[in-house]
């Protein structure tokens, strides 16, 4: 597959509904009628004059041998859309942020809906467009796929991991402000999450949007605590980041890579993160007091959060 001049976070690429190509909008001939699994995808598709197909069972010959540097995990609304811009902008690292392909290749491979090798091979080829501009490649998952952070670093085990947590009642608080959208009804969703779903189920939680929440909190520290402690993931917390910016993301950045450079622009991230914060703000909050309604689901999930708030402690 030939990179041309996008970037890979640009990529318009997707899944066939059988799961047997991979459709990239490229300007080569292929149908684009075609239900792909994305729709972003889809819509990214509909503006390339052309796809093309690659047969899953191609994919690795056509990627070529590649690993990713580094694998971001994180708890929800903990900056680390910022902290993925400032390595990219003080290492020699590319960060894919959140790709749907990846993250749809990998539920299709628990569901054994593709075969193993596939989700490597797509990271491969990935590795090949970042190799291009002479970066290698970090992948930032969504918040979501952090309880499959150590079925991730067997996968890649060459991959640095980082993992960010921020405080469950901003959390949660961030989420009332602006709810995350999921795409799919939260009682459909959490099923899909096994290690969530276990937690929330032992627990006797419904499947609500602060139980959801907290869930995939609890489940994302837990791993992270299990990796940390064998050295395979380094812990970042948000109040530390933000508080301390930009040097936690200059001592990030010289950890991933070798090439850290002037800091002046991710300064000016952390101005541009907040104005974008603000915005967030001002838009109608889905229920009337979000700190109350915070500090009420922290009280009532207070079994899932106070054990891991202070193992976080004692760690971190």
């Amino acid at each position: 597959m030939s990179s041309g001049a996008r970037q890979p976070n640009d990529l318009p690429v997707g899944f066939d509904a059988d799961f047997a190509h991979v459709c990239v909008a490229d300007g080569t001939t292929a149908d684009l009628e075609l239900p792909f699994f994305s729709d972003t995808v889809r819509a990214l598709a509909r503006t390339a004059p052309h796809a093309r197909l690659e047969p899953i069972g191609e994919l690795g010959a056509v990627g070529g041998p590649g690993q990713p540097l580094l694998l971001v995990f994180h708890v929800g609304r903990s900056g680390s859309t910022l902290l993925a811009r400032a390595i990219e902008a003080l290492s020699p690292v590319v960060v894919l942020r959140e790709p749907e392909v990846l993250t749809a290749a990998l539920r299709a491979m628990r569901a054994d809906l593709l075969p193993a090798p596939v989700l490597p091979d797509l990271v491969s080829w990935f590795a090949g467009f970042a190799a291009d501009r002479g970066k290698a490649l970090g992948i930032k998952w969504p918040s979501t796929m952090s309880e499959f952070a150590p079925e991730l670093l067997d996968l890649f085990p060459g991959a640095s991991a980082l993992g960010i947590v921020r405080d469950p009642v901003a959390v949660l608080r961030s989420a009332a402000v602006a709810p995350p959208t999921t795409g799919v009804p939260i009682a459909e969703l959490v099923p899909t999450l096994p290690q969530c779903e276990r937690l929330l189920r032992d627990a006797g939680h419904e499947f609500d949007l602060g139980s959801f929440i907290v869930g995939v909190w609890a489940v994302a520290v837990d791993a992270f605590i299990r990796l940390a402690g064998d050295g395979r993931l380094r812990i970042v917390r948000y109040e530390s980041m933000i508080q301390q910016w930009p040097a936690v993301a200059l001592d990030v950045a010289g950890w991933v890579g070798d090439r850290p450079t002037d800091a002046g622009d991710v300064a000016r991230m952390l101005h541009e993160d907040q104005k974008a914060l603000d915005r967030a703000r001002s838009v109608t909050s889905t229920v009337p007091d979000p700190g109350s309604w915070a500090h009420a689901e922290a009280d009532r999930l207070d079994d899932l959060i106070r054990p891991r708030v202070q193992l976080l402690a004692e760690m971190t």
